[in-house]
């Protein structure tokens, strides 16, 4: 049996939660080491997963933000921006298909995302 031993930077990442108050409170001791991460490393990882707005608001609610540097965050807000204007678009999208065709969208399932929609909606 072999044992993967994740680094700093991924184990942050790993304790991303659906919500950004949620990540920000999972990050216990991450004030005492957030200048010890590479946080290049971080904001790349979080792109991949696709969580880079939740990142990007925990760190602001953690009170971490300020020891990050300005890039890695301008970049993370700008990636969920994007991320967000596409969901918007699709979801537009589906919203105009089930105007014109009700029975195509009726029984669609949607996973990722769900918790936007109800922020959208609102």
């Amino acid at each position: 049996m072999t044992t993967v031993q994740l680094t700093d930077e991924q184990l942050v990442l790993a304790q991303v939660q659906p919500t950004p108050e949620q990540t920000a409170a999972a990050w216990t001791v991450l004030p005492e080491r957030v200048l010890d991460l590479n946080w290049a490393e971080i904001a790349l990882l979080a792109i991949q997963h696709r969580v880079e707005g939740i990142v990007e608001e925990a760190l602001r609610l953690s009170g971490c933000a300020d020891q990050v540097s300005a890039s890695v965050l301008s970049t993370l807000r700008r990636r969920a921006d994007l991320a967000d204007a596409r969901y918007v678009a699709c979801y537009d999208a589906l919203v105009a298909l089930h105007r014109q065709a009700p029975d195509v969208v009726a029984n669609l399932v949607f996973l990722s995302h769900a918790w936007r929609l109800r922020l959208h909606r609102a």
